[in-house]
C-alpha cells in the first residue's frame, strides 16, 4: 500500500505542473531543474520525454498574413530581435520570467499562426 502512495504522489508532482509551452499543437509540459551554476538568462527544465529544454528570453512567432507586427509588441511588452521573413519574428521579452507566460498568450492570439519559445536542447 505504501507503494501506491508514493507512486500516487510521484504522478501528481510530474503531471499537475502548470510550467508548459506550445509545439506543433500540443502542450509540452516542463519540470524546472534546481541546478543553481546556470545562467540567470537561461531557464532549465526537463520535458516530458526527459530532454533538458533551456529558455530565454526568445520567442518564435509567425503571424498571419497582412498582419502588421507593431500592435503585437505593444500588446505584449515584446522588441523584434530578429525578422526571419515576411511574416515571422523572434521577438524578446523584457525578463526570462516571463517568456512561458507570453509564448503561450501569443500561441493564443487571435493574429499569431504560432509562437514557441526559442528553446535551445542540451
Amino acid at each position: 500500500m505504501k507503494i501506491i502512495f508514493v507512486i500516487a504522489l510521484i504522478y501528481s508532482q510530474l503531471y499537475s505542473q502548470s510550467t508548459f509551452y506550445y509545439k506543433n499543437n500540443k502542450k509540452v509540459f516542463l519540470v524546472q531543474t534546481q541546478n543553481i551554476e546556470r545562467s540567470v538568462r537561461v531557464l532549465y527544465y526537463h520535458d516530458s520525454d526527459g530532454n533538458e529544454v533551456g529558455i530565454d528570453k526568445n520567442i518564435l512567432v509567425q503571424l498571419k498574413k497582412g498582419v502588421e507586427i507593431k500592435p503585437l509588441l505593444d500588446s505584449y511588452d515584446i522588441v523584434v530581435s530578429e525578422k526571419i521573413d515576411t511574416d515571422t519574428y523572434v521577438v524578446a521579452c523584457r525578463d526570462v520570467a516571463v517568456t512561458l507566460d507570453v509564448s503561450n498568450n501569443l500561441y493564443h492570439d487571435d493574429r499569431v499562426l504560432y509562437a514557441h519559445p526559442n528553446r535551445s536542447d542540451r
